[in-house]
């Protein structure tokens, strides 16, 4: 994570019925960023 150091997991984030983005969310932080 560039935030806080913490280890990133792959993640799938929602924004609506048909739009879904993949990105990296931090565990420690939940800082995220588009993949």
């Amino acid at each position: 994570c560039p935030k806080c150091g913490g280890e990133m997991e792959k993640k799938f984030i929602i924004l609506g019925p048909e739009r879904r983005i993949s990105a990296n969310q931090c565990k420690i932080c939940k800082f995220y960023m588009p993949a």
